[in-house]
């Protein structure tokens, strides 16, 4: 057990004499348990929680749709103290993103709670602190192999030498670790290699001075594809669900069913009645991301060749009108978009889902629970087709100078750190989803060979990323150690004054940080400009999408249970040249009288529903369907400066004095701590530029001017009262009773943030009060500490996608854009500037009078509802908000021109009127403001008790108990967001909110605010007091070690741990006054865990020179992987589920010499 600690004031102090809560983790203990990184330590420390499929919690938040992708990136930051927030991470107490590994590690210092002594702008949480190790002037070696659960194979090597006896000496450390799990084929290969120096030159020693110089490089590369901590979202099961309104296990027609498409009531007004016999899991559902008229791949599971390369949907760009005019439609081509089934909280804001309150998203995503249809536990549904990777190189050299008998100290230390990582993805966020196709027909009108069978979807656009963050540190610390007998003597008023110790820290961080966003793959120029679609690399027309279809046809099943569907298992990839199905709108006649081949497109012709129309809008007088030859662009093979699409640089620069001033009055019985600390915080941030025309990111750009400007302070204090030693004599077992009380501050800017309007966010604040006893017996053998604790962050950003509103966050900067566009459109239809071929968008008479189609001019039939439209057109254009709002993310708008009524330049970049695609206007920038995405906070108050009991009581017989108890709750939830919510509000309830989105029929606007913005916020504000996502009210851990030193089994050790924790709080019961909203009265809880790890080792000297070491580790024996939910439905049902694995087996043998 560590008796001292830095982690409390920067100097060496003794963690009895440290009011603040630090747990110090020896490299002992965690050599026991068999731990290496957060993942496989922090289940055993006190009020710690880990992410991961070993952890033990999600940490993904609790909103409807969830997403892993961050976490899969960065597993070591999933982390939680005392249910606040993850803990920084740094290395000898320099800020990092490197993931710790044990093979170079002496011990982990874990400070709950904010100490502004440690870092003045850290996470309000704690930090975890990794030791280094160092050279040291002793020759030692050690090679170590560790084999273990699925194949995992991890080999070490520890190297000391020492060259200068006393002097100098060099430390060379390395590691290869290959990491499988349960899934297949999940992997993660960490190598690392790692040199220490330590040079202390006899010539700059004296007797009362010292002066050592020591020095570190680590290089490092991860590999990996890592294992899901959720199961694929349920969109298969619903298919058998029978009854009205469900899918009753048929195949559909997509033709037919979008003759009644979704649709229902509006806010300020109603586009149409959805008929009665809509089907509400249709609601926002794709198969994959097949909404564009782009590329589509068709996979087998086990081919890496496609089946199939056709355009999902059919694009009449080059339709014509009666008039020889393009107009962009062909009337007798039926809409066509392949119906999928959606997820849950799609389906429960679908027309008759008829559950209670769903307009405010409080329905999440299921898991699929039932690993008969898909075996989640044993299978990585990604295959080969997912990858993750980190890469660093991180260097300190540390100077230190003691003079006068180590009264003063100085040290100078320099860290630079490199570090990129990156991820590209296969099924990402919400396409993470397993369902079935059941469609009958192609977009072709062939019947479709694969009805009825499982698939999953995806496009190449999103979810690949990485970061580059180089961070370079120098920090200047002195230390004045006074002791008052030194002047005044030994006499009583010394021994009250005792010892005093002052340090002061001047230190300068400056991290620069890029983000870059790419396509994975993407049709070339050439086909966006064959088909006549958007250049832009976002817009949908050079996406690649792709459906893997895992299993055979689902048609005769009784139900999903027992399909036993297989993962993908190659690696499936657009070859750089393919053949694409699409279909050619170009006019296959002449439009000459003259020409033999000449045919009148306004010569009359019927279209199937009966209507009188004319051969311009006959499909059988255009091109067709024919194959082309498409360049595919991919990343993976060298193509990604064509491809990246966002980006942002950051300079965050912070620069820091502290002061501190440590007392120990009368022999140590007072222990004092004083610490004032003053931080400014430099932000500079710039987003990647776009080119106009291929929406391509430029990676060639400057981090931009200075964004904002910060300065905190932060106060801490802290006081220990130890029990007087002639009282301690006097009790039995020498007892120390020691009282303590710390307050500490700190507030958190390793980076701004800004609002949804590009407003800075002010800097989240933390604050820490612990106080309590520690009971010291039998002659420091046995320590009992109690700690009660209330810690409080204020302004911290809200956890969860989308400012805690979920995925459809965007619905807030682009509605703006897209309403401009309908509000266009609309405008210019009805005045005869948008030729018909566009009617089916802007002439909502058609669809809402069945008036005709397109009637130019209009009359008397069509007056009410055109002046709606033209009410709708005008409220919008008052209301829009300022042109520095568009700016912000991107949009080309105009307002100025807008608002004027210029429609062709108040929307420049719109491009042919005629073609309506409302979806072609996106944010140039990803949806950030200045490289910065924005956010929406939080403020958390978490209260408990700690207990903590630490025994030797035998020089043999080690034990370590903790436990808490935590009540972690959130207020003020989403504050930042309010003034624009409010604003939208006015706008989407008055005649604006008439607009519709998608075409005349859909859903008006406010609808689609409602549902995707007003009713997620509002049930979101409405969650004041309620707990943190999964929180486990009470912690237990047991873990305990013998070492036999005599007998027969000399050598061997023996030991085990138990670690139990309470139901976790998954959600709240509805409040019966108000349906839509939680009772938090009304806690919905899981059900307790505990596991049972043992080990057993054994160690021998084979040689004088030579010990050998061998020990086996069993984690959550007798357990097997299982899932655990982590949210429910608010009539208690579960809802998200993570995965937890069972029993794992570990072997280590360490031969040292």
């Amino acid at each position: 057990m560590a008796e001292t600690t830095l982690a409390g004031s920067r100097v060496r102090t003794d963690l009895k004499d440290i009011g603040s809560a630090i747990n110090v983790v020896t490299k002992k203990f965690m050599q026991d348990i068999g731990a290496s990184d957060n993942q496989s330590l922090l289940q055993y420390t006190t009020n710690t929680e880990v992410g991961g499929v070993y952890g033990n919690f999600a940490g993904m938040g609790n909103s409807g749709q969830l997403d892993e992708s961050n976490n899969l990136l960065k597993p070591n930051n999933n982390t939680r103290v005392r249910g606040l927030d993850a803990a920084d991470n740094t290395r000898d107490f320099f800020l990092t993103d490197i993931p710790w590994d044990g093979f170079n590690v002496d011990r982990v210092e874990i400070q709950r709670g904010a100490n502004s002594i440690l870092f003045g702008v850290g996470s309000p949480a704690g930090i975890i602190n990794t030791t280094l190790s160092s050279a040291s002037f002793k020759n030692a070696n050690k090679i170590e192999n560790r084999v273990g659960s699925y194949g995992s194979l991890r080999d070490t090597l520890d190297i000391n030498y020492v060259i200068l006896k006393n002097q100098l000496a060099v430390r060379l450390m390395a590691l290869d670790d290959k990491e499988k799990y349960q899934q297949k084929p999940a992997f993660n290969h960490d190598k690392r290699v790692y040199v220490a120096l330590r040079y202390d030159p006899k010539f700059l020693q004296t007797d009362s001075s010292h002066f050592s110089l020591r020095a570190n490089f680590e290089d490092g590369h991860v590999r990996g594809n890592r294992p899901r901590t959720l199961p694929p979202i349920d969109a298969i099961t619903p298919w058998w669900l029978t009854g009205a309104h469900n899918l009753n296990h048929q195949l559909y027609n997509p033709f037919v069913e979008w003759k009644n498409p979704p649709s229902g009531s509006s806010i300020g007004g109603t586009a149409s009645t959805a008929s009665s016999n809509y089907i509400p899991w249709y609601n926002e559902a794709f198969m994959g991301r097949e909404f564009n008229s782009d590329v589509g791949l068709v996979y087998n599971a086990g081919s890496n060749v496609p089946s199939n390369i056709q355009q999902p949907n059919m694009s009449t760009i080059y339709g014509i009108s009666s008039t020889g005019s393009i107009d962009g439609g062909i009337d007798g081509i039926p809409f066509f978009r392949e119906l999928a089934i959606a997820g849950y909280n799609s389906y429960s804001r679908g027309e008759y889902s008829g559950l209670p309150g769903a307009n405010y998203n409080v329905y999440k995503d299921k898991s699929l629970t039932d690993p008969s249809i898909f075996d989640f536990y044993n299978k990585l549904i990604d295959g080969p087709n997912k990858k993750e990777w980190n890469d660093w190189e991180a260097f300190t050299i540390d100077a230190s100078q003691t003079l006068f008998d180590n009264k003063l100290a100085f040290d100078l230390a320099y860290n630079h750190q490199k570090y990129m990582d990156g991820q590209e993805s296969f099924l990402n966020g919400e396409q993470y989803v397993l369902s079935v196709d059941i469609n009958s027909v192609n977009v072709d009108g062939t019947p479709n060979p694969n009805a009825g069978r499982p698939y999953v979807g995806n496009s190449g656009l999103y979810g690949n990323g990485g970061n580059i963050i180089e961070r370079n540190n120098i920090h200047l610390t002195g230390t004045l150690d006074l002791q008052a007998s030194d002047f005044l003597g030994k006499n009583l008023l010394s021994d009250i004054l005792g010892r005093q110790t002052l340090t002061g820290l001047l230190s300068e961080e400056q991290t620069k940080s890029e983000t870059r966003s790419w396509d994975r793959w993407a049709a070339s120029l050439d086909w966006a400009k064959m088909t006549g679609q958007s250049l832009k690399i976002t817009d949908g027309a050079r996406q690649v999408d792709f459906l893997t279809y895992l299993g055979p046809s689902l048609a005769n099943a009784s139900s999903a249970a027992g399909a036993n569907l297989g993962a993908v298992s190659t690696f499936q990839a657009p070859a750089a040249e393919i053949n694409v199905n699409y279909f050619d709108s170009h006019w296959n006649h002449s439009l000459n009288p003259t020409d033999p081949s000449y045919i009148d497109p306004a010569a009359p012709y019927t279209l199937t529903d009966g209507s009188a129309s004319h051969q311009s809008e006959n499909p059988a007088n255009y091109v067709g369907w024919v194959s082309t030859p498409v360049q595919i662009l991919s990343a993976d093979n060298g193509d990604i400066n064509q491809l990246y699409w966002g980006g942002g640089k950051k300079i965050n620069k912070v620069d820091s004095q502290s002061l501190v001033w440590q007392s120990f009055f009368y022999h140590d019985l007072i222990a004092n701590t004083l610490s004032y600390r003053h931080d400014t915080v430099r932000l500079w941030s710039n987003t990647a530029p776009l080119d106009p025309v291929t929406g391509v990111a430029s990676m060639d750009y400057g981090y931009g001017p200075l964004q904002s400007k910060q300065s905190g302070e932060s106060k801490s204090w802290s006081i220990v009262l130890h029990t007087p030693k002639f009282i301690r004599q006097k009790l039995p077992g020498n007892t120390d009773i020691s009282f303590f009380y710390n307050n500490s501050q700190n507030f958190k800017a390793d980076t701004a943030r800004v609002d949804i309007e590009g407003r800075n966010i002010p800097n989240a604040k933390g604050k820490t009060i612990d106080y309590g006893f520690v009971i010291s017996a039998l002659n420091d053998k046995v320590n009992f500490k109690v700690n009660w604790y209330k810690n409080t962050e204020v302004g911290a950003t809200l956890q969860g996608a989308g400012a805690g509103i979920g995925g459809n966050l965007y619905y807030l900067y682009l509605l703006e854009a897209w309403g401009t566009a309908s509000a266009g459109i609309d405008a210019r239809g009805l005045a005869g500037q948008i030729g018909t071929g566009g009617a089916w968008y802007w002439d909502w008479s058609w669809h809402d009078n069945n008036t005709t189609y397109g009637l130019t001019p209009r009359d008397a039939s069509t007056a009410a509802t055109d002046a709606k439209e033209l009410a709708a057109v005008s409220s919008w254009v008052s209301q829009m908000p300022s042109q520095q709002f568009f700016d912000n993310y991107g949009l080309p708008v105009n307002v100025a021109a807008i608002k004027a009524g210029d429609w062709v330049n108040g929307l420049p970049t719109y491009g042919n009127w005629n073609v309506v695609n409302v979806g072609g206007l996106q944010s140039s920038t990803g949806g950030t403001i200045h490289g910065l995405s924005p956010s929406a906070t939080v403020d958390t108050i978490s209260k408990g008790i700690e207990f903590e009991l630490t025994t030797q009581l035998t020089k043999n017989w080690s034990l370590a108990v903790n436990a808490s108890k935590t009540n972690a709750t959130r207020q003020n939830l989403s504050s930042t967001l309010a003034d624009f919510i409010n604003y939208q509000h006015n706008v989407f309830y008055s005649p604006a909110g008439d607009l519709r989105l998608w075409w005349a029929g859909d859903n008006t606007l406010g609808t689609y605010w409602k549902n995707n913005i007003e009713g997620p916020y509002q049930f979101l504000v409405s969650q004041q007091g309620t707990a943190a996502p999964e929180i486990s009210p009470w912690h237990f851990n047991v873990i305990t070690n013998y070492q036999f030193d005599h007998g027969p089994v000399k050598g061997m050790n023996v030991g085990a741990a138990y670690r139990w924790q309470d139901g976790q709080i998954l959600g709240y019961g509805l409040d019966a006054n108000n349906n839509y909203f939680p009772d938090v009265t009304k806690a919905i809880r899981g059900k307790a865990e505990d596991y049972v790890d043992l080990w057993v080792g054994y160690q021998h000297k084979l040689t004088s020179r030579l010990d050998w070491r061998i020990q086996l580790n069993l984690k959550n024996v007798g357990t097997k992987a299982h899932l655990v939910p982590i949210s429910v439905q608010p009539d208690g049902s579960p809802a998200a589920f993570r995965i937890q694995d069972g029993m794992q087996w570990q072997l280590t043998n360490s031969f040292m010499f």
